[in-house]
C-alpha cells in the first residue's frame, strides 16, 4: 500500500482510497490525489488520469488536483533512471492547469528514500505547484536563462583553457594562444574531445601536491601535423592520445603516447579511454600482476578509474569487491558486481573480512583518503598488493610496512610515468586498444559538455555528480561517412533539417515519413542529391517497431566500407496533432498523439542500446515542444507526448548517452502562425515566433550543449503570466527582466560600494543575500532554496566547494580570511554575522555562539585555540582532512 493514504490520516485527515474516479464526488471532499501505478504503461496512465480529471471539472465545485508520480522529473541533473511510463503525465497536469485553473493543479514528484510525512506540509500550505523530493530534500521547478555560447575556434591560432588564477572554478578562461609546432618525434593534434580529470580540478583550484602543469591530460582528435622521425601517423589520422595541455584546440604531444582511434568510435568516447584505462591496466595487470580467482577491492569504483578497473578485473576473472555511495550502487549492479560497499562508511572492512570468512582480499586499488586507508589494509591479505592512485592523504611506504610488512605498496602517477617511461605508454596503448577495437573492453559512459561549459564540467567533478568520465568537445559536425536518421523527416519541418545537416557536412541522411514525398518534396531532395548527398526516404510508421528495425538494420554497425554507412545521429521530429477540449479529449485522441512521439521516441533508443546492440551515436535529438514545459490548453495530449521525449532524453544522459529534447516555441511557417486568430491569441499571450532558419542555426549551440533539455522560445513572460501561466515556474526570468533588480556583488568595489551606500540596518540582509548567491555559485544550485541555519556539510560542501567558497569571499571582501573559516562560522547564518563584524562597524550583532559540529560520532569544538597555532599549511591540511572525514564522496 502507498504510505501516503497513511501518513494524512495521522494528521486527521478523512482519505478514501479508490481505484476508479468518482462518477460524484460528495461535498466535503476538497482535495482529489492521484497516485501513480508505477506498473502501468505511458497509455494507460494518460487514459486513467484524463478519465479521473474529466469526472472532476464536471464538478459544481471541483476540488483541488494532486498529481503524485515517483522519479520521474530529474532534479540538479542527477544521473538516475527517469519512471519514463509516468512521464507523460507531467505535460497532461501542466497543460490541464493552464485550461483548468480552477483545479489548482500540484504536481509532487518523488523517491522512496523521502518519508510520505514530508508532503504533508505542501497539502496543509499549499504555495508551489511543482515540486519534487529527493532523499528528504524538497526541490521546486524554476526555468533559467540558458548561458549557452557558441564560439569557433581560430584556425590560425589556437584557443586553450587557462587558469587565471588558482583556487576559484570562476577564474578559468579561453584565450588564444601559439599553436606549437611538432618536433621530432611528436605530432600535432586537432582536438576534438578533451577527457577532464580530478587533477585539472585541483590544478584549477590551487589543491595539486606538486606542479600540475596545463589543464588537459588526454584527447581524441585528428593528426594535423608531424615532426620528423614520425612514420606511424600522418595528417587526417584520428586518434587518442595522452597530451598535456590538451583543453584546447590544438595540442602537441609524443608521438609514443598516441595510438589510433578505434573505428566507428565516437571522438567523445574515445576521449574517456587513455587515462583510466592506462592506470587500471598498469596497476591491476602490470604491478598488481591480477590473476583468475583473485579477489580486488575497487574503491571510488563508479568513477572514470573505477569503471575502468571494473572491466579488466571481470576480464581477467577476478572476483571484485566494490565501494561506491549508495544513490550509485545501481550502477554496479548492472555490472554484475557481487560485492558492493558503501564508501561513505568503513563498515565496508567488516562486510568483506564476513564475506571471505576473515582471509580479505589479494588487490586494493584505492584513490580514497583518511581513515579508509587503514581499513582497507585490515582487509588485505598479509602478502597482498596495495595499489594506491590518491593525490593527497596518502600513506607512506613505511606506514604501510608497520601494518602488513609483507605487503606489496605501488603509489603511481601516470603523468610522471608517461614522463619517464614513454616506450612503456606505447606497448600498454598497443595491447589495450586492439580490445576496444575487437569490443572485447568499451569506452565509459561519459556526459558531454559544450566548451562553454567547461566550468560546470569541472563543477560537475568537483561536486561528484558525475558516473564514468566528463568530456569536453569544441564543436558539432556531422561526419560525412556516416548516416544521419530524421523521423518525420518528408514533412517542412524534416526537410529543412536535412539542408541543415548537408550544410554541415552530412552526405548521407535516412529520412522517414508515413506518406510518400509529394512533388515539392521531390524537389528539395533533388537538390540535396545535386548537392552530393544520397539521400533515402522510406515510407514507414516509426511507432511500429519491426517495421523501423528492419529499415535501420542495415545501418547498425560500424563498417564504414558497408553499403549503407553506419547510423551516428538520429533526429526525432515525428509527431501530429489532435487539439481539443479538455473534456472533449478521447482515449483516441490521445493514443493518435502519443504513439509518433512515445514509441517513435522509444524505438529508436531501444534498437540502437539494448543487449545485442550499442550503437555509438554521436547525437540523439528530440524535437519537443514548449507544451510540455509550460503547458498548453486545449493541447492536453501533445503537451504529453512530448513530456514523454523531455524524460526518455534524461533517461538516456543517466547512461552516459547522447540525448537533447528541445522545446520548440512557436514557429513561423507553421500552421498556427499562418492562422491570423490564432496568431493573435499567442501574441496576447506573450509568445511570438521562431523564424525557422534562426531556430535551426540554434542547433549548432545547442548539440555542442551538455544539458539534455533546453527550451527555445521567444516569450514575453509577463503577459504569459498575466494569461494565467505559473507565475513561480518563471519568476527566476521575471526578475531577470527587471532592469531596477539589485544584483549580487561580486567583486571587492561592488561589495564594498553596496554596503557603503546602504543603511546600516540593512547591511546584515545585503551581506546575506551575498553570502547565499556565492554558496549557490559554488554548489551549482539555486540561491533561494538555502537554509541560513543549515550546516554547511548538510548544504554540500565538501573539502573542495569549502577552499573555493572562502577564495571568492576573500576576494570580494578585499580582506584576509582565515583558512578555518567554515570551521570557526559552520552555517551560513553564522558566517553572515562575522562577515557583519569585519564590514559593517556600525551594525550591533549580538554574540555569536561558540560553534560545534557533530560529524559521524565524534563532536569536535570548534573555537579550539590550538588552531590559531597552526601554519596556513597546516590549517588548510586539517580543514580538507576534517571536511573530507564529514561529507566524503568516492570521485
Amino acid at each position: 500500500p502507498h504510505p501516503l493514504p497513511q501518513a494524512l490520516q495521522s494528521q486527521g485527515h478523512t482519505v478514501t482510497q479508490t481505484t476508479e474516479a468518482l462518477e460524484v464526488l460528495p461535498a466535503e471532499v476538497q482535495n482529489v490525489i492521484f497516485v501513480t501505478d508505477e506498473k502501468a504503461t505511458a497509455t494507460e496512465q494518460c487514459h486513467w488520469f484524463l478519465r479521473g480529471v474529466q469526472r472532476l471539472v464536471k464538478q459544481t465545485q471541483p476540488p483541488r488536483v494532486w498529481l503524485i508520480t515517483q522519479n520521474v522529473q530529474s532534479v540538479e541533473n542527477e544521473l538516475t533512471e527517469v519512471a519514463l511510463e509516468q512521464a507523460p503525465l507531467v505535460g497532461m497536469v501542466r497543460a490541464i492547469a493552464l485550461e483548468h485553473p480552477e483545479l489548482h493543479c500540484t504536481h509532487i514528484d518523488w523517491d522512496s528514500h523521502t518519508p510520505a510525512e514530508m508532503l504533508l506540509k505542501d497539502f496543509t500550505s499549499p504555495t508551489e505547484t511543482q515540486i519534487a523530493y529527493r532523499d528528504g530534500k524538497r526541490y521546486v521547478a524554476r526555468l533559467a536563462r540558458s548561458a549557452i555560447r557558441h564560439q569557433l575556434p581560430s584556425t590560425d591560432t589556437g584557443q586553450q583553457l587557462q587558469i587565471q588564477q588558482r583556487g576559484t572554478l570562476e577564474a578559468l578562461t579561453w584565450e588564444s594562444l601559439a599553436r606549437t609546432a611538432p618536433q621530432s618525434g611528436e605530432v600535432e593534434i586537432r582536438v576534438r574531445a578533451t577527457g577532464l580529470n580530478f587533477r585539472d580540478v585541483l590544478n584549477a583550484l590551487g589543491l595539486y601536491p606538486g606542479e600540475a602543469g596545463a589543464l588537459g591530460l588526454e584527447c581524441a582528435g585528428e593528426i594535423v601535423r608531424v615532426g620528423s622521425g614520425v612514420s606511424a601517423f600522418q595528417p587526417g589520422d584520428a586518434v587518442v592520445a595522452i597530451a598535456a595541455g590538451s583543453f584546447g584546440d590544438y595540442v602537441t604531444t609524443d608521438a609514443r603516447l598516441v595510438a589510433p582511434k578505434p573505428e566507428g568510435m565516437s571522438f567523445a568516447a574515445a576521449a574517456t579511454i587513455p587515462v583510466v584505462f592506462l592506470t587500471a591496466y598498469y596497476m591491476l595487470c602490470k604491478v598488481g600482476g591480477m590473476q583468475a580467482g583473485e579477489r580486488v577491492l575497487i574503491h571510488a569504483a563508479t568513477g572514470g578509474v573505477g569503471l575502468a578497473a571494473i572491466q579488466l578485473a571481470q576480464q581477467a576473472g577476478a572476483e571484485i569487491f566494490a565501494t561506491a555511495s549508495p544513490g550509485k550502487w545501481d550502477v554496479l549492479k548492472s555490472r554484475q558486481i557481487p560485492h558492493i560497499h558503501n564508501s561513505r562508511t568503513l563498515d565496508f572492512a567488516d562486510e568483506i573480512l564476513a564475506a571471505t570468512d576473515g582471509e580479505g582480499v589479494d588487490l586494493i586499488l584505492n584513490s580514497l583518503n583518511g581513515d579508509v586507508i587503514a581499513k582497507s589494509l585490515s582487509v588485505l591479505k598479509p602478502e597482498g598488493r596495495f595499489l594506491e592512485i590518491g593525490k593527497s592523504g596518502i600513506w607512506h611506504s613505511s606506514q604501510v610496512a608497520e601494518v602488513r610488512p609483507h605487503a606489496t605498496y605501488a603509489v603511481v602517477d601516470l603523468m610522471e610515468l608517461t614522463q619517464r617511461q614513454p616506450d612503456l605508454i606505447q606497448a600498454m596503448l598497443q595491447e589495450l586498444m586492439p580490445q576496444f577495437a575487437a569490443g572485447t573492453l568499451q569506452p565509459l559512459p561519459h556526459q558531454v559538455f559544450v566548451r562553454d561549459g567547461a566550468i560546470a564540467a569541472f563543477r560537475t567533478m568537483q561536486q561528484a555528480k558525475h558516473i564514468g568520465k566528463l568530456v569536453i568537445t569544441p564543436s558539432f559536425s556531422p561526419r560525412p561517412d556516416s548516416t544521419y536518421l530524421i523521423t518525420g523527416g518528408l514533412g517542412s519541418l524534416g526537410l529543412r533539417l536535412a539542408e541543415w545537416l548537408a550544410q554541415r557536412g552530412a552526405k548521407h541522411l535516412l529520412l522517414l515519413g508515413r506518406s510518400s514525398p509529394s512533388n515539392a518534396t521531390q524537389s528539395t531532395l533533388e537538390k540535396l542529391k545535386d548537392k552530393g548527398v544520397t539521400v533515402e526516404t522510406l515510407k514507414a510508421d516509426v511507432s511500429d517497431r519491426p517495421t523501423l528495425a528492419n529499415v535501420l538494420a542495415p545501418y547498425l554497425h560500424t563498417d564504414a566500407a558497408a553499403p549503407h554507412p553506419p547510423l551516428r545521429g538520429i533526429f526525432h521530429a515525428a509527431g501530429t496533432l489532435d487539439d481539443g477540449a479538455l473534456i472533449h479529449q478521447t482515449p483516441e485522441q490521445c493514443d493518435r498523439v502519443l504513439a509518433p512521439k512515445v514509441q517513435g521516441a522509444w524505438n529508436p533508443h531501444q534498437l540502437t542500446h539494448n543487449p545485442q546492440t550499442t550503437i555509438d551515436l554521436d547525437c540523439f535529438v528530440l524535437f519537443s515542444s514548449a507544451a510540455s514545459l509550460l503547458g498548453s490548453a486545449g493541447q492536453v495530449n501533445y503537451a504529453a507526448a512530448n513530456a514523454y521525449l523531455d524524460a526518455i532524453a534524461h533517461h538516456r544522459h543517466s547512461l552516459g548517452l547522447p540525448a537533447l529534447s528541445i522545446n520548440w516555441g512557436a514557429w513561423e511557417e507553421t500552421g498556427m502562425a499562418i492562422d491570423p486568430t490564432v496568431r493573435q491569441n499567442l501574441v496576447e499571450k506573450g509568445i511570438t515566433f521562431l523564424p525557422p532558419d534562426a531556430a535551426l542555426n540554434l542547433l549548432d549551440t545547442l548539440l555542442i550543449s551538455s544539458k539534455p533539455q533546453v527550451g527555445v522560445m521567444a516569450m514575453d513572460w509577463e503577459k504569459w503570466v498575466r494569461s494565467g501561466g505559473s507565475s513561480s515556474l518563471v519568476q527566476d526570468l521575471l526578475a531577470q527582466a527587471q532592469p531596477n533588480m539589485s544584483r549580487p556583488a561580486t567583486t571587492v568595489r561592488s561589495l564594498v560600494q553596496t554596503l557603503e551606500q546602504t543603511p546600516a540596518a540593512q547591511q546584515p540582509q545585503v551581506l546575506a543575500n551575498y553570502v547565499k548567491t556565492q554558496i549557490a555559485r559554488v554548489l551549482g544550485t539555486a540561491s533561494d532554496t538555502l537554509d541560513l541555519e543549515q550546516g554547511f556539510t548538510e548544504l554540500g560542501l565538501d573539502s573542495l566547494t569549502a577552499v573555493e567558497l572562502r577564495n571568492r569571499l576573500q576576494t570580494d571582501v578585499g580582506q584576509p580570511l582565515p583558512i578555518t573559516l567554515l570551521f570557526d562560522y559552520p552555517t551560513p547564518a553564522a558566517l553572515t554575522h562575522y562577515l557583519t563584524e569585519r564590514l559593517c562597524p556600525e551594525v550591533e550583532e549580538p554574540a555569536i555562539e561558540e560553534a560545534t559540529v557533530a560529524g559521524n560520532s565524534t563532536s569536535f569544538s570548534l573555537a579550539d585555540p590550538g588552531v590559531d597555532n597552526l601554519s596556513e599549511a597546516e590549517a588548510e591540511a586539517l580543514l580538507l582532512a576534517e571536511l573530507d572525514r564529514l561529507n566524503q564522496d568516492e570521485e
